[in-house]
């Protein structure tokens, strides 16, 4: 949908590696969370689990066949619940807290003795960045500095780049909403790897979604054993054979070695997890994470977008001082508004930089946006692109985030011949400057690195 789109390009692109896909594969018909095939209120003859990692399935399953015995069907955790024959039978799914999820499948991946799942993916695949983000001090539980830091760090890698859409969210979606073979389980890159427009696709599955329908019971890893007797219950009421006396019996747990959760998430490590996999935080009335209130987030008007998030610069490296004083005049123009503002002399900063200087970019949105409330903005295609272009480039985040709502743009279409002309002319370049064909893929989004978060910016970087 139109208040959904994100940066990046618009087609799917499939990665395989062993002759299987890692990325979603579009699915049929529109991606939105598919209803039971039949009403779930007949008799039932069997209890289907569909094991989740991570989430006590272990546990769980004992408890199971314990009380259903013979009756029982558990679905491997790498198969999807959509693709099961599931006639006359009582799903039970499972689910749990996603920052607690992502510490669980982190340390127990961590484990060098581990010869399978994810990590394993990411170590074949990516050696560098497995280095990088594995936990290493088994011995203290993998809280040291450096763990903790690697495990922030693997949370926000193992996410797509442009879309906010984590890691969790992606597993979940492949589990219980996918129609289409996808092992869950054990792809490093399930999600990192997709373009931008599926990941999108699978983001507004998520944010559609009815839980009711996916299961007709779900167990929370928090209050299991009070969900294990309640989902039971429940299936002998619709003609399930349970043996209750035997649920008291102590179960077998397969929990993953890591200290207490709140050591590994401060304040931005938790938001930026409520952010990456908010439907699964507000489908499942998730409020807090590992000790931190987890807030609801503003609803958004307009495109979903990098300044949808805030100031997509907060968290840049090498951020410069907010203040500075001058007497060199720095200017941001978007459609009809042209503003300048007093700041220091780029030589002496040895930049070219606006957005390296916070208080001056900020001034100049300020500036801009006040008169873009007042202006005409009737403009065709062409003039919308190129407004949103300049508004992205000069990091005006107050300003993109009001067109964003008010302009008919296509921020993930890859650019036209017509794009990159006004591009040229807009900035004065040379009509061989910016061609087509080596651009042909970028879009408003992508061509102006927004996604990088870095101090990097020049007035044409990417061009």
């Amino acid at each position: 949908t139109r208040e959904n789109l994100i940066a990046g390009c618009s087609q799917l692109h499939l990665h395989q590696y062993d002759g299987k896909v890692t990325g979603f594969p579009p699915e049929a018909p529109a991606p939105t969370a598919p209803a039971p095939a039949a009403p779930r209120e007949a008799p039932v003859k069997v209890l289907a689990y569909a094991r989740f990692p991570k989430t006590g399935s272990r546990y769980a399953i004992d408890k199971f066949h314990r009380v259903v015995g013979k009756d029982l069907r558990v679905i491997p955790e790498a198969q999807a619940v959509q693709l099961q024959p599931l006639k006359r039978a009582f799903l039970v799914g499972s689910v749990r807290n996603p920052c607690e999820s992502y510490l669980s499948l982190w340390a127990f991946q961590s484990d060098p003795r581990r010869r399978a799942g994810l990590m394993s993916d990411l170590k074949r695949r990516r050696p560098e960045d497995y280095a990088r983000l594995v936990g290493k001090d088994e011995s203290s539980d993998y809280t040291s500095p450096k763990d903790v830091q690697r495990f922030r760090t693997w949370i926000r890698f193992l996410a797509h780049d442009e879309i906010s859409l984590g890691l969790m969210s992606g597993r979940f979606y492949g589990k219980y909403i996918s129609t289409s073979e996808v092992n869950m389980r054990d792809n490093a890159m399930l999600v990192k790897e997709l373009s931008s427009s599926r990941a999108t696709e699978i983001l507004e599955s998520l944010k559609s979604m009815e839980v009711k329908d996916l299961a007709d019971c779900w167990l929370h890893t928090e209050t299991m054993d009070e969900d294990l007797d309640r989902c039971l219950k429940q299936y002998a009421a619709r003609g399930g054979r349970v043996d209750l006396q035997l649920l008291s019996a102590s179960g077998v747990k397969g929990a993953s070695t890591h200290g207490n959760c709140e050591i590994f998430f401060d304040e931005e490590t938790a938001q930026l997890v409520r952010q990456l996999d908010a439907p699964w935080f507000s489908k499942f009335g998730y409020t807090t994470c590992c000790g931190h209130a987890i807030e609801e987030p503003a609803e958004r008007s307009g495109f979903g977008s990098p300044w949808s998030w805030a100031d997509p610069f907060d968290r840049a490296t090498g951020r410069p001082l907010t203040t500075h004083s001058g007497s060199t005049m720095w200017r941001a123009r978007v459609g009809p508004c042209d503003s300048s503002v007093a700041g220091p002399d780029e030589v002496a900063l040895k930049t070219v930089q606006m957005l390296t200087l916070p208080s001056i970019r900020m001034a100049l949105d300020e500036s801009i946006l006040a008169c873009l409330k007042s202006a005409d903005l009737s403009t065709d295609r062409k003039g919308a692109q190129l407004m949103m272009y300049q508004g992205v480039l000069s990091g005006l985040v107050l300003s993109c985030a009001f067109l964003a709502s008010r302009l008919d743009f296509s921020p993930t279409e890859p650019f036209s011949q017509t794009d990159i002309d006004a591009i040229n002319e807009h900035w004065e370049m040379p009509r061989e400057g910016v061609q087509l064909d080596k651009k042909k893929k970028l879009s408003i989004f992508s061509l102006t690195g927004f996604k990088n978060r870095l101090w990097t910016h020049t007035q044409v970087r990417n061009l």
